[in-house]
């Protein structure tokens, strides 16, 4: 069984927020799935999209794979627009609102800041890679296979859908950065094992050779070098010598 892929209506968007204030404040109650498709509250996407009804358990366990099914699913939609289609982004999360913040064991949601699930129009590049679903796509998107290196944490602690690790947050948070497909990739050649499929250990923190470091020297780089324009080789080759024990694993 399948459904047709819709949009909230900004009503929608405002009923949702009045969701995430209730639960946040410790109510007891499930989501809004009648907003979905409640034509007040929501309404059809051009293109004849579908979506099954349960999505299988493979796409759901984690946020790479879970991105690269979105990426496929949404393929027929015009590109341009959909990076900023946040009433399409919104009811997405409303769909997999379950996944994304499930019940715990006293039968209450816990969500996490409201910027996770929904994508306001004014479109804040602050906030906007916190969106759950949105990210998982357009690391997908962007990145391909080396989108991993955002997505994948270290070690998973809650639900799959909704778990990110530091380097999203050092990388993804700066548009410019998050953009440049040479240092995505060299981060992923840097901080992801493949053998793992996971972050390296030791890939967090604030120390010498971090994420968080890397973010700050490539934006001194960027001052003397056209970034993008190297091969992730040649970008690697740039970062300074407290990175040599990244480098050593990266080659």
């Amino acid at each position: 069984m399948t459904e047709p892929l819709r949009r909230l209506t900004d009503e929608g968007i405002d009923r949702f927020r009045s969701y995430l204030d209730r639960i946040g404040d410790g109510a007891k109650e499930s989501p809004p799935l009648t907003l979905l498709t409640d034509p007040v509250f929501s309404e059809p996407v051009a293109g004849g999209v579908t979506l099954p009804r349960d999505a299988p358990e493979d796409v759901l366990r984690d946020r790479f794979t879970f991105g690269s099914w979105l990426k496929d699913l949404l393929a027929p939609l015009q590109q341009n627009t959909l990076p900023r289609d946040y009433r399409l982004w919104n009811w997405l999360s409303l769909r997999f609102f379950d996944q994304l913040c499930p019940v715990g064991g006293d039968g209450i949601h816990r969500p996490r800041r409201e910027e996770a699930y929904i994508l306001d129009a004014a479109f804040s590049h602050t906030k906007y890679y916190r969106h759950l679903v949105r990210m998982a796509w357009m690391a997908v998107s962007l990145h391909g296979e080396y989108g991993k290196v955002l997505l994948k944490p270290r070690s998973v602690d809650g639900p799959p859908l909704a778990s990110s690790g530091e380097i999203v947050e050092q990388l993804a948070s700066r548009q410019s950065l998050f953009g440049n497909t040479t240092l995505i990739e060299g981060a992923y050649r840097l901080y992801f094992s493949e053998d793992e499929q996971r972050p390296r250990r030791g890939a967090g923190g604030s120390s010498a050779g971090s994420p968080r470091r890397l973010a700050t020297i490539v934006q001194q780089l960027d001052l003397t070098y056209d970034l993008r324009e190297c091969t992730p080789e040649q970008f690697i080759s740039l970062l300074p010598k407290e990175f040599d024990r990244w480098k050593s694993v990266s080659a």
